[in-house]
């Protein structure tokens, strides 16, 4: 009986630590140091991950937050700006209608390459640019995001 309890308690261990530990490898946590008005772009979550050599490759989707008190509809993001390490072919993510204070990942995933080297700069900086409309008037932000990919 004893062993039955601790094979169980193992077991159970193990389901918590798998469903945890993804988490923490899957999103990339991002600084916006000049962040728009009415939207902030909170984090990266990895859908998938290569790298060959020094290039890393990752295609990613998009965790922002509705910094207002109204709904922000037909929201997309698109990457206007890479750094000379990357390079993007797929640089737009819909997002849709954000309620107020929201916070949506988004269903489309975007593509980028970098390569990761000692002389690269080990920090991914990307400038957003961000449509939108707000009671019924189109919008535009821009953003830049700073993602550490040590």
């Amino acid at each position: 009986m004893l062993k039955r309890k601790r094979c169980f308690q193992f077991f159970m261990f193990l389901i918590i630590f798998i469903s945890l530990f993804p988490i923490s490898i899957l999103a990339g946590d991002v600084f916006e140091p000049y962040p728009s008005a009415y939207i902030s772009l909170i984090r990266y979550h990895v859908v998938e991950s290569n790298q060959e050599g020094t290039t890393l490759t990752r295609i990613l989707k998009l965790e922002v937050k509705n910094m207002t008190s109204q709904t922000l509809n037909n929201v997309s993001a698109t990457i206007e700006g890479l750094p000379e390490n990357a390079i993007s072919n797929d640089t737009k993510v819909f997002l849709g209608d954000i309620g107020a204070g929201a916070t949506v990942i988004s269903g489309d995933s975007f593509h980028v390459s970098s390569t990761v080297s000692q002389q690269n700069n080990p920090n991914l900086m990307l400038r957003w640019k961000i449509q939108y409309y707000i009671n019924e008037v189109y919008n535009i932000d821009e953003t830049t995001v700073i993602e550490s990919l040590q």
